[in-house]
This record gives C-alpha cells, structure tokens and sequence, in this order.
C-alpha cells in the first residue's frame, strides 16, 4: 500500500492589470505551483479579493477607472490579514 500524498499548499496570487498581455504573462506562475488569478480592473479586483482572499497581489499603478493606489487602499480596508 502506498503512503498518500499530504496535498501540497498552493499560494493564490492575484495579478490586477488593465493590460491582458500582462496578466497571461504572469500567469505562468501557475507552472511554479502557484494558483494565479487575474483581474484586469481595481473594481473587478476588489471583488474578487474579498471572494478569493488572495496570499499575494500583483498590482498595475496605473489603470482607468479605480487606480492601483487606490485599489490598494481600499484591498487594505476590505481584505483583513491579507499582506499588503
């Protein structure tokens, strides 16, 4: 009988970026073993994150509509114990 695998930790990194080149570039990630998610605005972000609650956020500053700073302050208040 075989000793079973104990399932491997898996960070979630969020990449937010208004460029989509950008976010299929950094999803490579995923073949290090990491689970990447993608967003391409700071409101689509701001959702996810709270649905999400990613280990690691890759964020663009500068983005129509909610900018990175601002998407970050507000990643802060919404998204407790997460490290930003």
């Amino acid at each position: 009988m075989r000793p079973r695998k104990t399932p491997r930790f898996r960070p979630t990194v969020m990449v937010v970026d208004d460029e989509p080149k950008v976010c299929r570039l950094l999803r490579s990630l995923g073949e290090e073993g990491y689970h990447v998610v993608t967003a391409t605005s700071g409101k689509r972000a701001l959702a996810l994150a709270l649905a999400i609650r990613p280990d690691v956020v890759v964020l663009d500053v500068v983005m129509p509509g909610i900018d990175g700073v601002a998407t970050l302050r507000e990643l802060r208040k919404q998204v407790t114990g997460a490290p930003l």
